[in-house]
């Protein structure tokens, strides 16, 4: 049976990559505002933890030119230059710079970078607020995540955040010693059976400290350099 709800969003430049490259972005989940909704307390249940009888008959589904829940990956991806999401903004912007994408403007920085990439959340299911938890997180999560793995078979994972990073680094990473020496930036996983991957962890892009002191750019060159 499969774990993933959310069906990732595959750039149309994804398998040429970057830096010849393929890149996967995990975040760590999609949160819904709209308290007044009638489904909102069940489809935001941190206990069920499963948003996906709701999938067709949320009320945003109408208004968002009928995208289901399930496809919120590619929905934020696509909307996310216009609708201002600062996160997807801020991280693009950031990794064109680090690693030479050229653009003439922030909305082609936007495109330069999320065109050649996959994009998805680690928690699946809508949270009620904006924050992600240890407690949010389940193993069917880590199990979607690798589905996501063994399908798009990228060469790096980039994980937002340390919530859900702890998770997946204890589980799914090996070579410590190199976590240790990269300030927690880098390490590997067999997640595929005949492929190294490389996980490069970076904090939030929506939190203040994003670039760490020129360590996030240190630790981006250093990965898409293995």
């Amino acid at each position: 049976m499969k774990k993933s709800f959310f069906e990732p969003y595959v750039g149309p430049n994804y398998e040429n990559g970057i830096n010849g490259k393929k890149v996967l972005v995990v975040g760590a989940s999609f949160y819904c505002n709209h308290k007044d909704c009638l489904y909102f307390k069940d489809c935001t249940d941190v206990n069920v933890k499963d948003s996906s009888r709701f999938n067709k008959c949320c009320p945003e589904y109408n208004k968002n030119d009928d995208v289901p829940l399930s496809r919120t990956p590619q929905y934020e991806i696509h909307e996310g230059y216009h609708e201002g999401y600062k996160a997807y903004c801020t991280f693009a912007k950031s990794m064109c710079e680090i690693l030479n994408l050229k653009s003439d403007s922030d909305e082609d920085y936007y495109d330069a970078f999320w065109n050649r990439v996959a994009f998805t959340n680690f928690v699946q299911y809508f949270l009620p607020r904006w924050k992600t938890l240890p407690s949010d997180c389940t193993d069917r999560d880590l199990e979607a995540l690798c589905e996501v793995i063994k399908e798009k078979k990228p060469d790096i994972v980039i994980i937002w955040g340390t919530v859900t990073s702890n998770l997946i680094k204890s589980a799914l990473c090996y070579d410590s010693e190199l976590q240790d020496n990269t300030s927690g930036y880098i390490c590997h996983s067999n997640v595929i059976d005949d492929n190294c991957v490389i996980v490069l962890n970076t904090y939030h892009p929506s939190y203040s400290g994003f670039k760490d002191n020129g360590n996030l750019e240190k630790y981006v060159r250093m990965a898409f350099e293995q």
